[in-house]
């Protein structure tokens, strides 16, 4: 089989007429959607309008979290522990880290040095986990 001129790829193995029935029926589909849509718009015009207007509060909902995904990715791509890893971190000051001395509040700290509870976790009293559910 040789390729038509304008064709681009290798020759279809469907014969052209079965193309063109496949897009006759799928215009007929369409006209009898519409029609099916028409005949309910006019039997329940209350119902047609709430339907339209679920459809298009998923649509928005749909667009809101397609957004808020590409704003994460971008986040999560852009920024992180590895933007640049090839720079160490400076140290610390003693009386800043965390570990060493828990919080900067001196009524924080006055009660951190009387442990209430031997079941307190081994985390400071200023420990927060959000970074780690927001990916970082």
């Amino acid at each position: 089989m040789h390729a038509m001129p304008g064709q681009i790829g290798p020759p279809s193995s469907t014969p052209p007429w079965l193309e063109e029935v496949r897009a006759q029926r799928r215009a007929l589909r369409e006209q009898r959607r519409h029609a099916h849509e028409a005949r309910m718009k006019a039997l329940d015009p209350i119902g047609a309008a709430q339907r339209d207007e679920h459809k298009e509060l998923v649509r928005r909902r749909q667009e809101e979290m397609r957004d808020l995904f590409e704003t994460e990715r971008r986040l999560y791509l852009n920024r992180g522990p590895w933007f640049s890893p090839l720079t160490p971190n400076q140290p610390l000051a003693p009386a800043l880290t965390p570990f060493a001395g828990g919080s900067l509040n001196p009524q924080v700290r006055a009660a951190d040095e009387q442990p209430s509870d031997s079941t307190r976790g081994l985390a400071p009293s200023d420990w927060n986990n959000l970074w780690y559910y927001n990916g970082w």
